[in-house]
């Protein structure tokens, strides 16, 4: 999720995008079966809306994702 930099940030400091990739992050560590996105690459940069495009593909094999637009 690239957070790497922001580890020691509180989450009310970071950027709407940072915060849109905690919520990601956090979502899937909690690992329950249903993960509910709410547009969750609004307003990321093309790479990083890419990469978790991709681990959200990989995810739906043991979950059940809902997403709205």
């Amino acid at each position: 999720m690239s957070l790497d930099k922001n580890r020691h940030t509180l989450a009310v400091n970071l950027s709407g995008g940072m915060k849109r990739r905690l919520s990601i992050a956090m979502g899937i560590v909690a690992e329950s079966r249903v993960l509910i996105l709410d547009e969750p690459t609004t307003g990321l940069d093309p790479l990083v809306r890419d990469e978790i495009w991709h681990l959200i593909k990989s995810l739906k094999k043991d979950r059940s994702i809902l997403m709205t637009t």
